[in-house]
């Protein structure tokens, strides 16, 4: 909302904004929900693109997405597609699963692919065991463990180690821009 706002105020009168996004996204984590609440207005002229073209057409991701949307029930385990649902009794059970199809089944399957670069796990919580602060622990132990050729830097309780992924989910508008070369070391 503060952003929106900082980018109306900065324009000019007479300027043409125009906005592209997914109104089926999931909600600003800070306040407003901009996009949503503009098209809802029916105050601005809206196109809304129903073809998706980032996965192929008989994708069951994109099949399934609309029907969702649509609030049906989406269509699982069919064979040679590529959405699944796999149902584990419980959390640990949950977990031995993702932890084979990260490292084994999914590289085995799909060609090329190597797991530490070309694989993204998302969940929708921080805390617990299937949860994004267990499973960075768990994920980089499993494809991305110690080795002496690779730097590591401890932060808290936090352990980083060169090849790990990283997601920025917090900004700091205090802080000083500082540009910085190989190692950390700032630039002149």
């Amino acid at each position: 909302l503060m952003l929106m706002q900082g980018l109306t105020e900065a324009i000019k009168p007479g300027t043409r904004l125009i906005m592209v996004g997914d109104y089926d996204q999931l909600p600003s984590v800070g306040a407003g929900n901009v996009l949503r609440d503009i098209i809802e207005s029916e105050y601005v002229h809206t196109v809304i693109l129903k073809e998706i073209f980032r996965q192929a057409e008989e994708s069951m991701i994109v099949v399934n997405a609309h029907r969702i949307n649509k609030g049906e029930y989406p269509f699982v385990n069919g064979k040679d597609k590529d959405f699944f649902l796999m149902e584990r009794p419980s959390e640990k059970a949950i977990l031995d699963l993702m932890l084979e199809l990260v490292t084994k089944r999914l590289a085995a399957y799909y060609e090329g692919i190597i797991p530490v670069r070309d694989i993204q796990v998302l969940t929708p919580v921080r805390k617990g065991p299937l949860g994004s602060i267990s499973l960075n622990k768990e994920l980089q132990q499993a494809l991305n463990p110690p080795r002496e050729d690779l730097m590591e830097r401890k932060f808290g309780e936090k352990l980083f180690r060169e090849n790990d992924k990283v997601m920025q989910i917090k900004n700091n508008y205090q802080l000083e821009w500082e540009i910085r070369g190989n190692y950390g070391i700032p630039v002149e």
